[in-house]
C-alpha cells in the first residue's frame, strides 16, 4: 500500500506548509479575549461562542490551534457553553473533511492508487476506522487524515459520526475544564498535550482488549 502512504505524506505536508504559512493570523486570531473583553456579558457569550464553532469548523483546512482555542473559550464563557461550542467545531471540521473527500476526492484518490490498493484501505477502514478515529482524535493532524480517508473510501456516514462523538466529546470536555481551572497557558498546553498521549494509549488499549476479545469469540 506505498501509494497510500504517498497520499498521507502529501497530506501531512501541506498541513505542516499551511502551520508555516498561517501561524501567525492564526495565532491573533485565537487570543479572543482581548476582542470581546469590554463586551456585555450576552454579547460576550454569543461572539465567543460562534467564533470557537467556526475556527474549529475550518480546523480541517486551516491550521487551526484547537486546544488553545477551546481553553480559551471555556475561560471566557464558562465550562458548558465552551463545552457545547468545541463539541460543535470539532464534529463540524470532521463531517467537513468527510464530505469534501467523498463527493470531491474520492475518484481521484481511486484513480491515484488503482482498484487493488484501494479495495484494501476500504475494507480496513470499514472494518477498523471507527476505532481509529475515537484513537486518533486527540492526536495532531491525525483526525483529519482519517477524516480525508474516511470519506474517500465512503465509510458508513452515520459510524463515522458517532464515532467522531466518542472521540470529540471527551476532549472538548477536557480542554474546557482545563480553561476554567488553570490559569497559565503554558500549564494548559502540557496538560492537553499529556492527554492526547493518554487518551491514545487508552484507546489502543480498549481497541485491542475488543478484537482481542472478537478473535477468540470467533
Amino acid at each position: 500500500m506505498y501509494k497510500t502512504f504517498i497520499v498521507i505524506f502529501m497530506l501531512i505536508l501541506v498541513m505542516s506548509l499551511s502551520f508555516l504559512l498561517f501561524e501567525s493570523p492564526i495565532e491573533e486570531l485565537s487570543r479572543i479575549d482581548h476582542q470581546v473583553q469590554q463586551a456585555p456579558p450576552l454579547t460576550k457569550l454569543w461572539s465567543v461562542f460562534s467564533l470557537t464553532v467556526v475556527l474549529l469548523s475550518i480546523d480541517i483546512i486551516l491550521p487551526i490551534p484547537s486546544t488553545i482555542i477551546m481553553t480559551e473559550a471555556a475561560n471566557q464563557i464558562g465550562l458548558w457553553p465552551a463545552f457545547i461550542a468545541s463539541s460543535l467545531g470539532l464534529l463540524s471540521s470532521n463531517c467537513c473533511g468527510y464530505l469534501l473527500c467523498r463527493y470531491g476526492g474520492r475518484k481521484l484518490f481511486h484513480r491515484l492508487v488503482g482498484d487493488g490498493e484501494y479495495d484494501q484501505l476500504k475494507v480496513l477502514l470499514h472494518r477498523y476506522g471507527s476505532g481509529l478515529i475515537i484513537m486518533t482524535r486527540a492526536v495532531p493532524m491525525m483526525p483529519e487524515i482519517i477524516s480525508a480517508f474516511a470519506g474517500m473510501t465512503s465509510m458508513n456516514f452515520k459510524v463515522f459520526i458517532i464515532a467522531n462523538l466518542f472521540g470529540s466529546l471527551p476532549l472538548a470536555f477536557y480542554c474546557s475544564y482545563i480553561g476554567v481551572t488553570v490559569e497559565s497557558r503554558v500549564y494548559e498546553m502540557l496538560l492537553a498535550i499529556l492527554f492526547s498521549f493518554a487518551a491514545f494509549v487508552i484507546y489502543h488499549l480498549i481497541f485491542r482488549y475488543i478484537l482481542k476479545a472478537k478473535t477468540e469469540s470467533v
